[in-house]
């Protein structure tokens, strides 16, 4: 054990009792906000792996519990929540998502604590590459340095030279626009307008006045539901740019955004969506099959492979807590320090998503990256379905 794990073990055991009769796991994410969904779904994964663990013995001899707190898209109450949870001394990691302007903000509360900060939804690139020294977080999701590769990849095989972004104005956004210019370069795709709205906007028409129409133009949205499904609307009653192909980022499919748009106008639209996993397509096929058959027997008996919302946010929640218990089987400990070292270690783990093989390091704390991500449409009923040129 080097020297650096045996201060960092000094420090965090003055403030965790080893002697609590279970572990708790912190999940803070929206689950009242525009991406409810997502947070719902990602419950449900950690959820399904929190009573796979117990049912198996536990960790250590320990009991898993799961105590739930909603931030409702709101970084004040994100920082607020965990403030109150973080008190709890049987806390061993804490597990955030969806948004990543509250993230971010929890960041340096939980780096206080030295807890594993786990993100199975959240893709702001500077979530994980945060300039940390010992950095304690470690995600299982899409991120945005990655995104714009898969993104701007799809949009080169679709023949698109041009490209406007439409971002929303936080640090997602501003995430995006770094990473989609970067890359956009290196394909000769050119950028023509960088367009920003705000959270809760609900018109866009001077907005998307400001496009330029061009042969070969797609345009990349980066937006969640209630945003996203405005902003489509009114680009399919501008007669002239209707036609515009828009290939967006995952945030819309973490809402209501069919309900919003409705099935007869989400027919009309020529869009792609972002994804990182789908239950069709991944090579764990067996292991994505038997969480799929315990969604069913727990949350919705007619769930199938692509209609359960959110999907992303079930199996990469659901990954990520078993991953956490990987890193604590392997080093025989439940303190933070030494599943961190755990976690940086792990050789592999056959997930839901993919068969990680070294998911992490200490310079790597991202377990998916651009290979793992895939492109996606809704089909006629709503539901997400791969491109099937991915």
């Amino acid at each position: 054990m080097n020297a650096k794990i045996l201060a960092l073990l000094f420090l965090f055991c003055s403030v965790i009792s080893v002697h609590a009769s279970q572990l708790t796991i912190v999940l803070d994410a929206d689950f009242s906000g525009g991406a409810k969904n997502g947070g719902i779904a990602i419950k449900r994964g950690v959820e399904l792996a929190v009573v796979d663990i117990n049912e198996n013995g536990g960790l250590l001899g320990k009991q898993l519990q799961l105590v739930v707190t909603d931030h409702r898209g709101n970084p004040a109450r994100g920082v607020a929540n965990l403030k109150k949870q973080l008190k709890d001394e049987s806390v061993i990691a804490v597990i955030g998502g969806v948004h990543t302007p509250v993230v971010l903000a929890q960041l340096p509360l939980v780096k206080q604590t030295g807890l594993p900060f786990l993100i199975p939804w959240a893709a702001g690139t500077t979530i994980v590459e945060n300039g940390f020294e010992n950095n304690n977080v470690f995600r299982v999701s899409l991120r945005d340095s990655d995104a714009a590769i898969t993104m701007l990849n799809h949009a080169k095989n679709q023949g698109y030279k041009n490209v406007s972004l439409i971002l929303e104005r936080t640090g997602w956004g501003r995430s995006n626009e770094v990473s989609m210019k970067r890359y956009a370069s290196s394909l000769g795709i050119s950028v023509d307008e960088v367009l920003w709205f705000n959270w809760r906007q609900s018109t866009y028409e001077s907005l998307i006045e400001q496009i330029e129409m061009k042969p070969q133009k797609a345009l990349i949205l980066v937006a969640n539901a209630p945003e996203g499904a405005e902003f489509l609307l009114s680009l399919l009653n501008n007669n002239e740019k209707r036609v515009m192909p828009v290939l967006s980022h995952w945030g819309i499919t973490a809402g209501d955004f069919v309900s919003l748009v409705g099935l007869e106008k989400l027919g009309q639209m020529q869009l792609s969506i972002l994804q990182s996993f789908h239950f069709a397509k991944t090579d764990m096929q067996d292991n994505a099959q038997t969480l799929l058959s315990k969604y069913r027997a727990k949350y919705d008996t007619q769930a199938n492979e692509s209609n359960i919302t959110a999907a992303v946010g079930v199996a990469q929640g659901y990954d990520i807590v078993q991953l956490l218990a990987e890193s604590i089987r392997n080093t025989k400990s439940y303190m933070a320090p030494l599943i961190l070292d755990g976690l940086e270690n792990l050789e592999s783990y056959q997930g839901v998503v993919k068969h990680y093989q070294r998911p992490f390091s200490a310079g790597k704390h991202d377990a998916l990256l651009a290979d793992d991500y895939l492109m996606t449409r809704f089909n006629e009923d709503g539901h997400l379905v791969p491109v099937s040129n991915e």
